[in-house]
């Protein structure tokens, strides 16, 4: 066979074998990109988060399926539209902080930089706030010229809330912290004086017997039994305080009428002796809560009012309510003694008297107050000033019978 065609052959068969060779070769990696991309769609589809891309306008060109079931927005209605429009009802919404996070977007995005965890507020089909966080970076053709954003979305409401709510949890527990601190130092405070008066009496008590004179036993030993009582009066007050955060019965539905009715009642004589007029001057609704704390709280603010009566006027006690746009606040108002606005927060700390001359442990509106908190409601006082009366006012959520 002449060599010329020999050789032609040969070169033919290597030819065929080289493109079968590459036949198989692109078959395999076409093989290999389509397992590529089906593993990607399948990431893509089944990730909670979702991916999204924008072109050289800002203007989103692709989201994932995923953006839906977070935003309840179609992918097709949302694509075409820049961030602006598409968080349009968002932003009025947004805080002082949130509105840095959405400038860092925009200043980043303008510089071409890669940007992460860039936070925004979503508000979700159901009208529920959802807070999401989005990463990015630029994308660039072989010429360098820039063609857009790719990047990810996670919905981030879950931490966000949760770190909130330990945020909330930290600054509570620093609140304790500080009230635990002031009550230890005014216990130790309240304590020492009938401490010191048994310590200094009992001394008195010994030299008297060591001289023989007992004309001034008696006496010496009524001063230590006078400490010793008041000693144990607010040793009990500080124990019921303590109780307070237990509530002692299951919440009920209460008739805060009848049990206002029930304490004015319960001191009614106390009022003909002193001459003091308690007027009930509301109907009131049925409330949620521990029956017998309510009763305390009301029974201490009347017991106030009736205690710092001005005896220049004729002591009169109002007990009513109010309706306001953000519910309903109930009251006791007096024709008393006033209270100077400087002490209008400081009347519900412990160991609070204004008046010293004034039986009381100085406990008993650190109890209201500590009761209707227990209660998710809140406590306060009005006065315009010594000689203008006083009105505690107070809420507590109503009962809702389902």
């Amino acid at each position: 066979m002449d060599k010329g065609i020999m050789d032609r052959k040969l070169a033919e068969e290597a030819l065929r074998q080289a493109h079968d060779e590459l036949e198989a070769l692109v078959e395999e990696r076409t093989l290999r990109l389509r397992k590529s991309e089906e593993r990607f769609h399948d990431f893509v589809e089944i990730g909670s988060d979702w991916l999204w891309e924008m072109d050289a306008d800002f203007r989103y060109s692709y989201f994932s399926s995923s953006y839906e079931s977070h935003s309840g927005i179609s992918t097709e209605s949302a694509v075409g539209r820049t961030r602006a429009e598409l968080y349009a009802d968002v932003l009025p919404r947004l805080s002082a902080d949130e509105v840095k996070q959405w400038e860092k977007f925009n200043q980043l995005t303008k510089a071409r930089e890669t940007f992460r965890d860039c936070e925004t507020k979503w508000v979700g089909s159901n009208g529920e706030i959802q807070h999401f966080s989005t990463s990015g970076k630029p994308i660039f053709d072989t010429d360098g010229k820039f063609i857009g954003y790719r990047g990810v979305g996670t919905n981030i409401t879950r931490s966000k809330l949760a770190g909130e709510e330990r945020e909330l949890l930290i600054n509570e527990l620093k609140i304790k912290n500080a009230e635990l601190e002031r009550f230890a130092y005014t216990i130790s405070h309240e304590l020492k004086s009938p401490l010191v008066t048994i310590a200094g009496f009992s001394g008195i008590l010994l030299d008297d017997i060591d001289a023989g004179d007992s004309k001034k036993l008696t006496g010496h030993v009524q001063r230590i039994t006078s400490a010793v009582d008041s000693m144990s009066v607010l040793l009990n007050e500080l124990l019921e305080l303590a109780r307070i955060g237990h509530i002692t019965m299951p919440s009920e539905a209460v008739a805060l009428g009848d049990l206002v009715h029930e304490v004015v009642n319960s001191i009614n004589l106390q009022a003909v002796e002193l001459d003091i007029t308690i007027e009930i001057v509301s109907d009131f609704p049925v409330v949620f809560g521990d029956r017998e704390r309510l009763r305390e709280a009301l029974l201490n603010m009347i017991d106030n009012a009736v205690k710092f009566r001005d005896n220049q006027f004729k002591p009169h006690v109002k007990i009513g309510s109010r309706k306001l746009a953000t519910g309903i606040v109930y009251y006791v108002q007096d024709n008393g003694k006033g209270i100077d606005p400087a002490y209008h927060e400081r009347v519900f700390g412990l160991f609070e008297r204004l008046d010293s001359k004034t039986k009381g442990s100085g406990i008993g509106l650190a109890r209201v107050h500590r009761i209707l908190e227990e209660h998710g409601g809140r406590v306060w006082v009005e006065s315009k000033g010594v000689g203008k009366g006083s009105t505690f006012c107070f809420t507590i959520p109503q009962y809702e019978d389902h």
